[in-house]
């Protein structure tokens, strides 16, 4: 149970964007919307994935360093505010909206894009 509001936790948030990602590739089958042509979107979604694999190592580099427990579900023994955690407070969450955003803007679909608003809002009001 999550101790702030005495919610069950519901799934993992990466599966919240899993679901976001499919049902905006399916909309996208069913009524395209997409960019407009642009020339470097794979590049620029390639390049928001290289800042994605950073930050995931970056983060298993500080908690190695300050023995910090990887999954948000358990209590947290140290304080780590050096490195990535110097900017934000959970690297890992952070990697997943960098993963998402890649994909779309690799995808060329403004669907993913605009669907980000989903798994953004379940890990924020859900408190996962």
């Amino acid at each position: 149970m999550n101790e702030k509001n005495n919610l069950p936790r519901v799934l993992p948030p990466r599966l919240y964007y899993a679901a976001a990602l499919v049902t905006g590739l399916l909309l996208n089958r069913w009524s395209p919307f997409t960019f407009p042509e642009i020339t470097y979107s794979k590049t620029a979604g390639a390049l928001l994935m290289v800042v994605l694999i950073i930050l995931f190592f970056s983060k298993f580099h500080n908690s190695k360093k300050h023995p910090t427990p990887l999954y948000v579900y358990k209590q947290t023994t140290t304080l780590v505010t050096f490195g990535i955690c110097h900017f934000t407070r959970n690297p890992m969450y952070l990697a997943l909206i960098l993963l998402y955003t890649g994909l779309a803007v690799s995808f060329g679909n403004l669907w993913v894009l605009i669907l980000v608003i989903a798994p953004l809002a379940a890990v924020r009001f859900l408190n996962i």
